[in-house]
């Protein structure tokens, strides 16, 4: 049987300033109530990050500037939001971004992450363009 992917755009993009390492990072996640899906793999959203790194670099963050990044995916409130840390060269996780594929679920995940002291730089929301026919 062959599978057929559709694509999904994304509907939101947040982004944090972090500064901590990995584990607390983690451990600020899970005080939230998000959890890391290890059952997912962030490759099969490959085009949804190159939406989210084309539409960041073009607002002006200096995205390319991190030798390191690491892709990964949690779950908040049984929804799926794609992760990227973008590590300084010690290991330390100096921005996050994240991206929703559900409207709405970045303003509550970016409402207890500003509540466990994470700075928020943005928050976009994305809504797909509507043809309108005469």
């Amino acid at each position: 049987m062959r599978q057929i992917h559709v694509y999904k755009p994304p509907t939101g993009i947040a982004v944090f300033e972090v500064k901590h390492d990995r584990a607390v990072t983690f451990i600020d996640l899970m005080l939230i109530g998000a959890h890391l899906a290890k059952n997912i793999d962030p490759k099969k959203y490959a085009k949804q990050y190159s939406v989210v790194y084309s539409t960041l670099n073009g607002l002006g963050f200096k995205l390319d500037d991190f030798n390191l990044k690491e892709e990964f995916i949690i779950k908040y409130r049984g929804r799926v939001i794609l992760c990227s840390a973008f590590l300084e060269e010690k290991a330390i996780i100096k921005t996050m971004v994240f991206t929703s594929l559900s409207p709405g679920i970045l303003q509550k995940l970016a409402k207890k992450l500003m509540q466990v002291g994470w700075k928020q730089k943005t928050l976009i929301e994305l809504k797909p363009a509507t043809s309108v026919h005469a």
